[in-house]
């Protein structure tokens, strides 16, 4: 009984997975949302941040074998967002998919790859929180982005009409998805290697700021994408 207790509870490395996983997701995270400063890919960032986020994400999957440990990632970035000038929506909104991506995880005992990436697309879901200010309270969310220019803010708010604001929540979900599926291939092939990958990719373009970063990787991971789910299609 008290064995059984024991190994339930999270370990010293378990919240060292936490932390790791956690502190690469939300590097990831960080670098995929300056795209957020070129307007027509703010709302972009539903189906992107989840779609790259995704691989690291399974990764930690693969790490995850006690309850909590996916709950308190998506709290954790919930936080990370509060503390970058983001409102608590996505601290909420992440609460629960967390919560409920945890149930699923567990219902296939921590070992199950459908389960998995079903998982990763309920827990995707806390991006669509950012968004939530852009539909409800927009006074309030310009009121501290005033540096963003006029032209910026108009811009952006006649890309983000009411009806979008489900298709963002959906999107999240179905990205979370593919990225799930991205994830699973990217586990096979090695954790390691990965991790380094995407965290160097990012650090370089984050390096290089928005127009030498940013602007040019655009440029050629855009039609990237576009291919990559073209190739999902065929």
């Amino acid at each position: 009984m008290n064995k059984t207790t024991k190994s339930s509870r999270l370990q010293g490395k378990d919240l060292m997975n936490i932390g790791i996983y956690s502190a690469i997701y939300c590097v990831i995270v960080t670098g995929v949302a300056m795209l957020g400063y070129i307007p027509i890919m703010m709302p972009m960032l539903c189906a992107l941040v989840p779609l790259i986020a995704g691989v690291p994400f399974m990764l930690f999957l693969t790490k995850v074998k006690k309850f909590g440990m996916i709950w308190i990632m998506s709290i954790i970035i919930g936080i990370f967002m509060i503390l970058t000038g983001m409102a608590h929506y996505a601290l909420i909104v992440g609460f629960f998919t967390g919560l409920i991506a945890e149930l699923i995880y567990k219902s296939g005992n921590y070992a199950s790859q459908t389960k998995a990436v079903l998982t990763c697309g309920v827990f995707s879901m806390w991006a669509w929180g950012n968004f939530i200010p852009l539909f409800f309270n927009r006074e309030a969310y310009w009121a501290t982005r005033q540096s963003f220019g006029e032209e910026y803010i108009t811009t952006l708010n006649s890309l983000m009409p009411m009806w979008l604001c489900p298709v963002l929540l959906i999107a999240s979900f179905v990205f979370g998805i593919i990225g799930g599926m991205f994830g699973t291939t990217a586990s096979a092939f090695g954790n390691n290697t990965w991790l380094v990958i995407a965290v160097i990719v990012t650090a370089v373009i984050m390096a290089f700021g928005i127009a030498g970063g940013i602007e040019r990787a655009n440029k050629f991971m855009m039609p990237l994408l576009f291919a990559l789910f073209l190739g999902l299609g065929i």
